[in-house]
């Protein structure tokens, strides 16, 4: 009997196959079906005609090789004569419930990643109220809990093998109440997760791919925005004398510091910030302003400003000295990030409304606490040094696959 063929699967809904036909510079997302593509028998799914008939409009994303089925049976002849591994950007909502049975049902295993770290969690009671009586976020609570009850009972497959960067969370997941039940009843099979795998970050691989020429040119802004989605979702609307007033205060705190450093400001904007207010132009004429360039802006910096963006990573492991800024007027959810994220690598923290004690002895300053990230640094890096995330789950699918 023939060995089957290892092909790999990218299950999408259609909605989010026209996301990255007109958004294919998401990064994340291409990142990764652009590295499979090239080392794998290698397809992206679009199921929506299982779930609803005919209703699939977009059917091709770039030059990736792309199937739709018309059904079920469709996509059972699709996948025969394959041993299939699949990603699925799949929410977890029995909506989908046809899908989630064909991938048990035909022994599809399911892979996931995670090679970003974060860092932070909300822990404030009202902002927790508001995010949970949001009546969509409990819709998909609810959905979740009985997606996870369904994967408990076997009706759903679980993730066979999960990619993840962040130690810390493998501990975490390792010592669940139900990880710990498994361990002692393994024929229960309770557990989420079959193998979990740890793999590189994506941060430390994104310096290795890009082959970095480090340079001082720039005074770099990690912005955390002030208005967003999400902050706006649980706190409303920013008001515009708040707006004005904290981009007021913001122009003049990096005006000073660019006077005193003698150096050029980059503002690396928030991809879904918005940045309506009439003061913000003060920032967009006077420094320098990209989008999508964090990375490499970063390996060009004398030192990076930061709130709570997770982009701070890529000057952790290129060691360039780093800085906090906080407002009294910014979202309650981004102060805690920001006490967070300073808990973790305990840096200098300036308000930008007391901007009268800033003085060029800062940057020594700065530099001598690069030391206290140095082991936030080293679990960043992982634990197998020259090598990319991508590259890690590649051998570890060639070797399953033997």
């Amino acid at each position: 009997m023939n060995k089957k063929k290892l092909r790999i699967i990218y299950i999408l809904e259609d909605k989010k196959f026209g996301y990255y036909i007109k958004n294919q510079n998401d990064y994340d997302t291409i990142r990764l079906i652009n590295f499979l593509d090239k080392n794998f028998d290698f397809y992206l799914i679009n199921i929506s005609n299982i779930i609803k008939k005919n209703s699939a409009k977009e059917k091709k994303i770039g030059r990736f090789n792309c199937f739709t089925p018309k059904n079920i049976d469709d996509f059972k002849e699709f996948i025969q004569n394959h041993n299939i591994l699949a990603f699925s950007e799949l929410p977890m909502n029995i909506k989908f419930h046809k899908i989630f049975r064909f991938i048990k049902i035909n022994n599809i295993k399911i892979l996931s990643y995670s090679n970003l770290v974060f860092s932070y969690k909300t822990k404030e009671f009202n902002i927790w109220i508001k995010k949970y009586l949001y009546i969509p976020r409990l819709v998909k609570e609810l959905n979740y809990i009985l997606y996870r009850f369904f994967v408990t009972l076997e009706i759903y497959s679980r993730i066979s093998f999960h990619f993840e960067c962040d130690v810390r969370r493998i501990k975490s997941i390792q010592n669940t109440f139900v990880s710990r039940l498994q361990k002692i009843f393994p024929k229960l099979k309770l557990s989420y997760y079959d193998k979990i795998l740890r793999i590189n970050t994506q941060y430390y691989s994104d310096t290795l791919r890009n082959n970095l020429d480090l340079t001082e040119k720039y005074i770099v802004v990690c912005d955390s925005p002030l208005v967003h989605p999400a902050i706006t979702q649980f706190e409303g609307k920013v008001s515009v004398e708040v707006g004005e007033k904290y981009y007021i205060d913001l122009f003049n705190f990096l005006k000073m510091f660019k006077n005193i450093f003698k150096t050029e400001i980059v503002f690396c904007a928030h991809p879904k910030g918005e940045y309506n207010f009439k003061n913000f132009s003060l920032i967009n004429k006077n420094f320098k302003v990209a989008f999508g360039k964090t990375n490499y802006y970063i390996s060009q910096a004398k030192f990076v400003l930061f709130q709570a963006s997770s982009t701070i990573h890529d000057a952790i492991i290129l060691e360039k000295p780093i800085m906090q800024f906080n407002s009294k007027l910014i979202s309650k959810l981004t102060q805690n990030k920001i006490k967070d994220y300073n808990s973790k690598f305990n840096c200098t923290m300036l308000n930008i409304e007391n901007i009268q004690n800033i003085s060029s002895s800062i940057y020594e300053k700065i530099k001598s606490e690069r030391k206290n990230y140095t082991n936030y640094k080293e679990s960043l890096i992982g634990f197998e040094k020259g090598k990319k995330d991508l590259n890690q789950i590649e051998d570890y699918i060639k070797k399953f696959a033997n």
